[in-house]
């Protein structure tokens, strides 16, 4: 028994550096998504579709609808992955720091072992808290500051659509 537990809590701890290279790599890319994403462009394409449509006004407002949902899907791309690692992470390290200190009270129990060697298996054990609280501090930071970033292109769109139809009225 004592030996499926420590391969359990090998796996969770296989399991928090797998998120954490993924949490990586959704944080570069959102990164770089937003290091070059060109609002003036963007506001331009927007500005001009929607000058198109503003004769048809009935049409107007069912193209900014899908407009701004299209943008916001493309602005918050990861960010859910960002909030769940965050969220999730401290729970899947605290399960594997649960299951080293059941391995290392089974290895004491067993008498065959020194203190030393539990203490080990306890300290072992405590790393993968450490490991999930590290999955999860960048993920959360990431989350708030992408998501902040998402926000504000979405109220300038927002901003612009108000605009273009107050003058348009």
């Amino acid at each position: 028994m004592i030996f499926i537990l420590e391969w359990a809590a090998r796996v969770v701890l296989g399991l928090l550096i797998i998120l954490s290279v993924y949490s990586l790599k959704v944080i570069f890319e959102r990164y770089f998504y937003f290091k070059n994403y060109d609002e003036d462009s963007e506001k331009k394409i927007f500005l001009d579709q929607l000058e198109s449509y503003l004769p048809k006004f009935d049409n107007c407002d069912r193209f900014t609808e899908n407009y701004l949902f299209e943008q916001e899907k493309k602005l918050t791309q990861g960010l859910s992955v960002l909030s769940t690692l965050g969220a999730t992470a401290p729970f899947i390290g605290l399960l594997g720091t649960v299951l080293g200190i059941i391995v290392a009270f089974g290895e004491l129990s067993s008498e065959n072992m020194d203190m030393n060697a539990v203490m080990f298996l306890l300290a072992e054990a405590l790393i993968l808290t450490a490991v999930g609280l590290i999955v999860a501090i960048p993920a959360v930071i990431a989350f708030n500051i992408f998501q902040k970033k998402a926000d504000q292109k979405l109220d300038q769109l927002n901003a612009e659509k108000n605009l273009k139809l107050a003058q348009h009225k």
